[in-house]
Order: C-alpha cells, then structure tokens, then sequence
C-alpha cells in the first residue's frame, strides 16, 4: 500500500494536489503526509531504493518550489512565499499580509496566529528529507529556510535580532500560544495540542538529522514539557482536579482561553471536531499525551457513542488517534473498509493502517468507572447556508450571509447609523422550532427581539425577548411554526453578531396545513446562557474538491473560480461587478448520484442562485432554484457537471456537492465497473493519450503507449481489494498477445489470463472463481503498430446477469443452445461500425463486414465440443464462395471442413461430422458480412475447458 500511494502520487502529479493547497497550513498536511510516505518506502525497501528515493524527490520538488521557486506551472498551487516583517521580526504569510486585521487568510498566519501549527508540518518533512537525502543537510538555501521557520517560532538565542525568543512557547505554562498579534477579549488561546507537539517533535528530528546536539536537546526538553502539561490540564481523565466535574466528562478541553475554556473549535461543534483537532498530525509525538488510560476513556464516554460514517475524513482520525491506541485489530477492520479518499488531508490511508497494525494494544476494557458521555445525536443547525438579509451592513467583510456561515471568527455587523438594525434569514420551509443561538461577542445590544412569519409577505411576530451579552445565549421557542426568522434591535451602534443558529423542534408533527405563526407573546419565554453543544450536518464527501473549475469573470486574480474548491473557507471566488448573470461550473469527473449543494457564500450575495446540470458540460438544463445556500435534492440528480448561475454578481468561498460515490449503494446483482475513474499508471503514454483515458467511461477516449515501447504495460489501483470475477478490454488496436495480471501491493504480479484483442472489439475475460486484487495490468506482449492502444478498461466483481456462464467440467450444455453468442471473434478486417462481435450477438440489426478481397472470422467457443451444425445468416454482401474450418487446442492449424461452398440467402444451415474443435472459422472468399453467426453441439461429460493459468479464468 506504500508503494502504491507513491504510485498515486506520481501519477498525473498527484503529489502537487497534496503538497500544493495555497495555504502554509493545508499546504503542510500534505508535505507530511507523503513524508510519512516515505519513511514507510524506506522501511520495506530500504533507504537507497529507487521507490524511496523517488517519494524523497517529491519533497525535495516540494521544498523547492518553497525557497527556490521555479517557473510555472512546476510550482502552481504552493504557498505564495513569505515576507520579513521588520515590524514584528518574523516571517508571515504574503497572503493577508497588506490587509487591515489579516485575520481571514491563510488562517491569520500574516499575523503570526498559528505559526507553531502551520510551520510545524515543514520542519518534521525536512527533517524525512535529510534523512532520505543526506547531502541535502549540506544545501545552505534549503537548510537556512527550514532554520528560518524554527527561528519564527522558537528561536532560543537572545543574540538573534531578526527573532524574539520563543514567540509562540509560554515558559511558565509550559506550551505555546494561538493568536499572534490580533487581540481578544478572552486572551490568546490553544486549540490543537497535537500540532504544537508536531512542532517540538519537529525541532528534536531536525537537531537530529542535522547532527545540531544543543538543537535537539531543545526540541527533547520543550517536547517533554508540553506533553507533561497537556495530560495535565488539556487531556482530561476522570481524576482529573483542575477543571469542573462536570466538564472532566468531555475529556479534552477544546479552545484554551488564558481566560476560560470552551468545549468547541473554532470551525464547529461536532465532537469528532473537538476530539480529532487534539488527535493530527498523526506521529510518534502523539502517543506522549494519548495513553491507552486516556483513550479508554475517551472512547468509551464520548466517541463510541457517534455516528462515525466511513466517509467523513474525520473519522479516519478518531480511529487511528483514539481506538488504535486500545483495540488495533478494530481500528484497522475499520479503516480498512475506508477508501483513501476519505482519509484527512494530512493521512494516507497506507499510513492509517500502518500506524494501527504498529501499535502494541493499550487496555482492552475499561479499567475504572466513570460517568457516562452525551448520548445524543448533535442537533443540525437550520440557518447554516441559509439565504440571509439584512438592514445595513457595515462593510462586505461584514454582510448578513457571515452570521450564517457556521464560523465563528466572522461576522455580521450593522452600518453604525443605523437606528433599528435586524438581520433574517430563510429556513427554506416551514419548521417547528425548539430554540435559537446568537453570539454577539463583546459588542452586543442591550436588547433584541426574536420574530418570525411563515410567508413573506406576513407581518413579523415577535416570539422573545432578550438581553445582550458577550456570551451564547440561547432562547427557547414556543412550539412555533416558521420559515423566515429575524433579529431586530431597537438601538444601532457598533454591533457584532459572530453567529446566528435556528434549531428543529423534532418531536413536532405536521398537519395537512401549516401551523401560523404565535400571533401574541403573553409570556416571554425565558433566555438563558447556552451551555450545550451543537452542530452542522456532514453530508459526506465533497465531491467538487479540487475539480476542474470554470467560472464566467473574476474580479481579481487572488478570487479566481478555483478558489471555490479549494477547501479554504479563507479564500473565495468572486465575479466581476457587471450587473450580467454570472457563473461557475465544476466538473466532478465522473457521474454521482448527487442529493446536496452547499455554497458557503462570499462578501457579494444574490437574491438567488440557479443550480443547472449538463451531460456534456455544454447543453445545461435548470434543476433547481436556490433561495438560500445549500440545496438539497429529493431522490437524488445524477451529473456530473454542474453549474451554480448568479443573477448579478456575487462570490461563493467555498463550493461544495455531496453524492454517492460511482456504484455505491447499488443494489445487490448490480454491475458497477470498479475501474471508472480509478488512478491508473502506463509505462509509457503518447500525448494526448493518457493512461486516464483507459479509464474515464468514454469510449471516445484512449490510451496509447509511446512508440520505442517494446512491452508497454497499464496498471489501474481499485483503490481497494476487490474479488474480481470479470474484466473487459476495449482495444483501439490490434494486440495478438496480451496478459493480464493482479497485485495486492503494486510489486508482486500475478499472471491471470492471456489473449489476443482486435481493433474495436471488447474482450471478456471470466474467472470461475472470484480472484482477490486491488491493482490490475495489462501487459501487451505483442501488437501491430506503432503502439498498444485501450479505449477502455472494465472490472467487475458482479457477473454479467445476461451472460452464458461458461461450462463446467460434467456439465453438458444442451444441443439448443447457440454456443457462439457472445464469445470472442477475431476477424482479417473490419468496416467501420461493423465490428466482428457484432456477428456473434444476437441482434437482428447489425452485422459484421469484411473489406474487399479474401477474409475471414473466427469464433472461440471457450471449450471444445463435439459440433453438430452451423447457422450462418449473410449480411448485405454475400462472398462468392467460402470455406468453414475447424481447430482445437489452438487458433494456429486450421483443418477443413466444409469448402468451395455456395451462399444462399436467409439462414443457411450447414450440418457437420460430429467433429470435436474449440476454433471455428469462416473464410470468405472475395469479401463478405455476417449478420449472424450460430454454431450447435454438445460437449462430453467430463471433458474440460482449455487450460487457464489460473485455474477457472475464461476469455469470453
């Protein structure tokens, strides 16, 4: 599995997908994620093997484009660069670094937030590569630019200038700091321990590889004293005597205020959120603050009571940083039914299972009592997404959709004369709600009112009252029905509403009609301060994730169509100001049966958004009309390309589609073809004829190998084990010899089958028995031309329903059955659209046509039978004469059987000796179309099919 995510990453450039993400932070993930890679390829191969050294040299581009960068497109994608801030002595982001507050891209890192998180991922990968690559400790750009992020973050000289000490890194607590230089209320904080250990962890190897003893006695001691603290007060076991008993239950802390402690992140509220941000990356460092006592815990209170879906990223981490650590057998069953594309940004699932199967077992069952966890399902948040409107606002950083956006750092804010400021938002149906939560932060009104209507043109209702404060408050609803909500405040000023959340009241059953709206507030229902959690609904994988993009305008080069899919909520696309509709298409490379489109929207919000699909990209049909942002669609649409139409301009931060993957969910006897879409590898390939084409579902398309090519050969990854008991190859040239062969690691090989193809023709190959394999090749050992060409390659683990199964030894088919439906032909030529296969499928309406001149085609019946008669139904041209000839075990010597004979029109019959043959051949003379091809026998009990080199593989 190493092997093959280096496969993965080689092909087509995979690698610049993981490593290039436009942030420091996203863009680290991935540099650690296929250093992780490689260390494994140095375990099983050893560190002067070429696969290692291949996966070393991806790093080294990586870092490159970092320090050293070169011209594009080499570089397209990685981080913009860093600037020197004179003002603060540091290296920050270029991205955000001329904006006022910084703090909406790359995650604030222009204003030093999270330097020690997103640096940390650089340092432990240069640290691999100097490993790998010991010359490269001797490459003065590269190891001065890995110096100058440890310097950022750690420097602990006080005769360097250019950097305080320890910028991040609090000596009396004991771990380091968020927050930079942007100031809070609540006091700097820190949410994900894991990342900060990376760093330290960081720090230790590069001392090491770089043989800097003080250095890595640095990373040791820094290392060992914030693991100390974080078991201490941030990773909580029920003994645990600095924090409230009640809170102890939740066992990690989430967001550490130097002022308070508060049980979420800063992107939600989901408890695999909370729990998996204290969990990545996933390295050696982890298993210092994550005791198998603590995950027991953890696990059994919290994380086994969530509805972990095998394809939410998240979860790859709460198996590998929690269960692993105490049940490995379990984790790795259960990562294993995971596909790698459903892995976290920053882990393979190679590295998944590897780090499982390493770990020693921890304690099987519990071994204290303690009380129990949340048991509930978290609550979905109605107005995530949701078109919103307001009376003012006081900038577009600052527009009503930002209340909705499920951020917390945020926000929507009122023009400051704005007398009775209010903000609305649209549930897009009528709901039963059970409560609403709005976060107003340090500047809040001294009283609002909640209202709501069921229709637009209602007049508002007011439903509660409450005070303004810094903290959540949650407001209970009377059991009221609505569609629209809204927030009025009776006085303006400087207000700030980081988040607005509408919650479903379940337990409410509709009528026939819908419920109006309370019309009088006798009592005011009671406010108080929230103290529970909540969250966001998953609606599975993002499908439109760095997929090809194409939008109508841009309004500047930093806000171009991919930033919509780039799952950075920092960043976003916008259109140019023309009031002209505007658009933005994505094409999900492959046909999904899609049930949600969200839009996390941008500064600039339409009225409305139109969602439209095309089967080809080009001729798009209206599905839907979007009022607010996120749309749900009831059965699902199928597309695969999709397009979100703006009546004016407008921006989109982030651009997401969920649906089933290809074939999932089909139901059971189905046939889905596990290559479509699958990473694919050539030996070679001729230009514009990539080895993806084989496997794209266009028939349109090809491989080709490059000429000089002597025995080229394609591979597809399944991306997972399969058993196999079909395969299909559509050929675009004439191969006489191929194999196909499988492998569960990409290395070892195992021949299945040979054949021959031709031209145009698919041939099947059918196993008896259901052969267990994630990769398959095609080796072509011979062919004509300058190259050996697949339009497309297919693999089922289904049988074909409609197909003859092949005979079984002692199974005698019946003198009825037209043994030559559907088995392989190979003809002397064809005309275009009238293929050999066409002569042996049973349709009425299409036929097979030779060129002028002498030909013929043969039909291989898979077994040898004793021949009783023949059907021949001529097409549109009937040859002047023709011979019909016989062979077993092989389509080389052919013997006559019936020769010079006269074609008649109609059926013609033709009637046999009882002769046994495998290979039965028509020869034309002077050209010739068959619409049909029948032949008749019985075979010999007993008698078996022709040799397979494994056994039970057929070539139909």
């Amino acid at each position: 599995k190493a092997y093959g995510t280096l496969q993965f990453f080689l092909h087509s450039d995979h690698w610049k997908q993981a490593m290039f993400r436009g942030s420091y932070y996203f863009s680290g993930k991935g540099f650690q994620k296929v250093a992780y890679t490689c260390l494994m390829l140095e375990k099983y191969y050893g560190r002067e093997h070429s696969h290692t050294q291949s996966c070393a040299n991806l790093l080294l581009r990586g870092f490159q484009c970092l320090y050293a960068p070169g011209p594009a497109p080499e570089c397209n994608g990685a981080p913009i660069g860093l600037y020197y801030d004179s003002a603060w002595h540091g290296v920050a982001s270029r991205e955000g670094f001329t904006d006022t507050g910084c703090r909406t891209a790359d995650f604030g890192n222009a204003c030093y937030n999270d330097h020690h998180y997103h640096f940390s991922y650089f340092v432990v990968s240069a640290a691999v590569l100097v490993k790998l690559k010991p010359e490269f400790a001797q490459n003065t750009p590269f190891v001065s630019f890995v110096d100058t992020l440890i310097r950022d973050t750690a420097n602990p000289s006080v005769q360097d200038s250019h950097f305080p000490q320890f910028r991040s890194f609090d000596w009396f607590d004991l771990h380091s700091w968020s927050r930079g230089v942007i100031p809070s209320a609540d006091g700097k904080d820190q949410e994900s321990t894991s990342e900060e250990l990376n760093l330290l962890y960081g720090i230790h190897l590069w001392g090491m590889v770089l043989q800097r003893e003080p250095l890595q006695e640095l990373g040791s001691t820094m290392l060992t004293l914030c693991a100390l603290t974080i078991r201490e007060f941030f990773l909580m076991t029920d003994d645990n005597p600095h924090h409230p008993e009640d809170f102890v239950t939740n066992h990690v802390t989430g967001i550490f205020f130097q002022n308070k402690v508060d049980y979420a992140t800063w992107f939600g509220w989901r408890y695999d959120f909370i729990h998996g941000i204290q969990m990545l990356p996933v390295t050696p460092a982890l298993l210092l603050v994550r005791t198998p006592h603590f995950c027991r815990q953890e696990w059994d209170n919290v994380l086994s009571r969530l509805p972990l879906s095998s394809t939410d990223p998240w979860t790859s981490l709460v198996l590998t940083g929690s269960l692993a650590i105490i049940e490995p057998e379990e984790a790795y069953r259960r990562l294993s039914d995971m596909l790698p594309e459903h892995m976290d940004s920053g882990l393979t699932w190679a590295w998944a299972l590897y780090w499982s199967a390493s770990q020693p077992g921890g304690s099987s069952s519990a071994d204290t009592t303690w009380a129990p966890g949340p048991t509930e399902a978290p609550e979905e948040n109605l107005a995530l997404y949701r078109l919103a409107l307001a009376s003012s606002q006081l900038s577009a950083e600052h527009a009503a959709a930002r209340a909705v956006d499920g951020l917390f750092v945020t926000r929507w804010s009122p023009a400051l004369d704005d007398e009775e400021p209010w903000i609305s938002v649209d549930l897009g149906e009528v709901k039963a709600l059970s409560h609403v939560v709005l976060l107003w932060g340090e500047f809040s009104p001294s009283r609002y009112f909640i209202q709501g209507r069921v229709a637009s043109e209602d007049p508002w209702t007011s439903l509660a009252v409450a005070n303004g404060s810094s903290q959540l408050i949650r407001s209970e609803m009377p059991r009221t029905w609505l569609r629209w909500l809204r927030v009025l405040s009776r006085s303006g000023g400087d207000l700030r509403l980081w988040e607005l959340q509408v919650f479903e009241d379940t337990t409410a059953t509709t009528t026939t009609t819908a419920v109006p709206v309370t019309t009088a507030l006798a009592v005011t229902p009671e406010t108080t301060s929230f103290t529970g959690s909540s969250t966001t609904p998953f609606y599975g994988p993002n499908l439109a994730f760095q997929k090809p993009v194409l939008s109508s305008s841009i309004r500047s080069a930093a806000e171009h169509a991919y930033k919509a899919v780039d799952g950075n909520l920092e960043t976003q696309w916008a259109t140019g100001n023309d009031s002209d509709e505007q658009w933005l298409w994505v094409d999900l490379l492959g046909v999904y049966a899609v049930h949600h489109v969200v839009m996390v929207l941008g500064d600039v919000v339409p009225s409305h958004f139109v969602l439209q699909t095309a089967p080809d990209g080009i001729t798009w049909t209206t599905v839907a009309s979007a009022a607010g942002a996120s749309h749900g669609f009831n059965p699902p649409i199928s597309m695969q390309w999709l397009r979100v139409v703006c009546p004016t301009a407008c921006s989109i931060r982030e651009l997401t589609v969920h649906g089933q993957e290809p074939g999932a969910g089909t139901a059971a006897g189905s046939r889905v073809n596990l290559a479509l879409l699958r990473p694919a590898l050539a030996s070679s390939q001729r230009l514009p004829q990539h080895v993806s084409r084989m496997t794209d579902g266009l028939i349109t398309t090809s491989w080709a190998s490059a000429e000089g090519d002597l025995k080229p050969w394609a591979w597809v990854d399944l991306q997972k084990v399969y058993k196999v008991l079909e395969v299909e190859v559509l050929w675009c040239a004439d191969v006489p010899k191929y194999e196909l062969q499988s492998s569960q690691n990409a290395v070892d090989w195992t021949p299945m089958a040979r054949a021959g193809g031709v031209a145009g023709q698919m041939v099947r190959t059918s196993f008896l028995e259901a052969i267990p394999m994630q990769w398959i090749r095609i080796v072509c050992q011979s062919f004509s031309g300058p190259s050996c060409c697949i339009k497309e390659l297919y693999v089922y683990d289904v049988a074909k329903p409609d197909w003859p199964q092949p005979a079984k030894p002692g199974a005698a088919p019946s003198s009825a059955e037209n043994l030559a439906l559907n088995k392989p032909v190979v003809t002397s030529s064809t005309l275009p659209g009238k293929y050999g296969s066409m002569a042996v499928d049973g349709l009425a309406n299409t036929q097979w046509s030779s060129a002028a001149g002498d030909h013929w085609i043969w039909v291989d019946l898979l077994a040898e039978y004793q021949l009783d008669h023949v059907v021949i139904i001529w097409g549109s041209l009937l040859p002047n004469s023709f011979d019909l000839e016989t062979t077993s075990p092989s389509a080389v010597s052919w013997s006559p059987a019936l020769v010079n004979l006269e074609p008649s029109l109609g059926a013609q019959r033709l009637e046999l000796q009882g002769e046994w043959a495998q290979w039965l051949r028509i020869y034309c003379k002077g050209g010739c179309s068959i619409q049909e091809l029948e032949v008749y026998g019985t075979a010999e009990e007993g008698r078996l099919l022709r040799e397979a080199p494994v056994g039970g593989i057929l070539l139909v």
